[in-house]
């Protein structure tokens, strides 16, 4: 898994655009022990992400926003987050704004 292939600290962030159930995030966050944002516009999604995050990983270190990414995904800066996830919601961007690890 790729996974195994990232190297991410403890006070690394992360951010999952259009996180659906945020499994993916949650591994990272119980691998290496980081703080988390998942924005998701389902609000069942980030309910089902909750209860799958609870007793996993710390929910303080992990914001659900559950809003449209493109309403939202501006009032957060890329160089803040050292991993973006996107997986199957390209969409929720548009193709003029890059995603850059820093």
């Amino acid at each position: 898994m790729f996974m195994n292939h990232t190297k991410l600290n403890p006070n690394d962030k992360a951010i999952d655009i259009g996180a659906g159930t945020s499994e993916l995030l949650i591994r990272y966050m119980e691998k290496y022990n980081i703080s988390a944002t998942a924005i998701e516009l389902y609000e069942g999604s980030i309910e089902s992400a909750r209860n799958r995050a609870n007793g996993r990983i710390s929910l303080e270190h992990i914001q659900f926003v559950n809003e449209d990414a493109k309403q939202v995904i501006d009032q957060y800066s890329t160089s803040a987050f050292r991993l973006g996830i996107c997986i199957g919601s390209t969409h929720a961007d548009d193709s003029s704004r890059k995603c850059k690890a820093g």
